[in-house]
């Protein structure tokens, strides 16, 4: 949220219409919630569709051969997977609330920290637990 609130004050300080800024927080502050993201215009489902396009494996959609050797002639990355997961981290270390168990930031800090988090059954019976393993017997 702080990405998206920050290039909204950017963009509204620039003069861009109200309507517009929306369109670019929301694009921002939805990035990362595909299912959400995927519904909402085409601008933000773009921004969504490609995110973390250069981070990842190839997927189905690849680039042709040399052309983002070409983009980095022009535009070097700069370690840009190592500053994003240093900034991921260092935020989610000072907002401990941005980082929580099960979520992308959260497993970036319990990498770098080495923490042990609890498992999905002993958050669910942690105290005050509303009983839902008590006498519970899975299907099958």
């Amino acid at each position: 949220m702080d990405g998206a609130d920050l290039a909204a004050r950017f963009l509204t300080d620039q003069g861009v219409s109200p309507e517009r800024v929306e369109v670019v927080w929301d694009a921002i502050a939805l990035h990362l919630h595909y299912e959400i993201a995927m519904r909402k215009r085409p601008e933000i489902a773009l921004v969504t569709a490609r995110a973390g396009f250069d981070l990842g494996p190839e997927g189905p959609h690849t680039l042709p051969a040399g052309y983002a050797d070409r983009i980095h002639a022009s535009l070097p990355r700069l370690h840009a997977a190592a500053v994003l997961y240093d900034a991921i981290v260092g935020q989610a270390l000072d907002k401990p609330h941005k980082a929580p168990p099960f979520s992308m930031p959260g497993e970036l800090v319990r990498q770098e920290t080495q923490a042990v988090w609890p498992t999905w059954k002993q958050l669910m019976t942690q105290s005050p637990s509303w009983n839902d393993y008590d006498g519970y017997q899975p299907e099958g």
